[in-house]
Parts: C-alpha cells; sequence; structure tokens
C-alpha cells in the first residue's frame, strides 16, 4: 500500500477499500494456515488459546478476519496484543 494515513482521520471503508485484496484469505474456523512473515513463520489454528484478530496496517483499523499480504497479523493471548511483521505468504494447510 503506497498512500500513508499517518496522523490523517480516515474513513475505514474506504481504507479498505484501497487495499490491493487479491491475495487475501479470510480466516474460517476449523481452518489451519501457515503464514509466512518477513521475520518467520506462524501456525494458525484455534486450540492454542490464542485470539486472532485479522490484518492490520498499523494504528487501530484492522481488516477483521482477514489475512492480507503487506498487512501485519494482530493476535492476542494471556490479555497482551501482538502484531507480526508483514505477511508475505499464506498458506492453508488444512480444511474441517
Amino acid at each position: 500500500m503506497s498512500q500513508d494515513h499517518k496522523g490523517r482521520d480516515v474513513d475505514a471503508v474506504a481504507f479498505l477499500q484501497q487495499l490491493d485484496r487479491s491475495d487475501e484469505v479470510v480466516m474460517e474456523a476449523g481452518h489451519r494456515y501457515m503464514i509466512a512473515t518477513k521475520s518467520g513463520s506462524l501456525y494458525i489454528h484455534g486450540t492454542d488459546g490464542v485470539m486472532f484478530h485479522g490484518s492490520t496496517f498499523g494504528g487501530s483499523m484492522i481488516a477483521p478476519g482477514r489475512l492480507i499480504p503487506g498487512a501485519r497479523l494482530e493476535f492476542s493471548q494471556g490479555g497482551k496484543v501482538y502484531t507480526s511483521s508483514p505477511i508475505q505468504a499464506i498458506t492453508v494447510i488444512d480444511r474441517p
């Protein structure tokens, strides 16, 4: 994404419409995913007590339940919120 929204009010719907979402993956319950990021790989499944929020480009805007290459994965565990390095690739490992 080339536009910088830092320090400006931005409509969330307009923001999401600007994204290249051609490679996005909508997370579905029961599915497992391998997400390659700039700094490593993450394996997502619903049995680790981790809550996956979705993709973010920073700030408070998030695309809930979506994995978008170039964005960062936001998740929480034990009351702490974490953000990954930028997503490079997404693989669906299995489906229920």
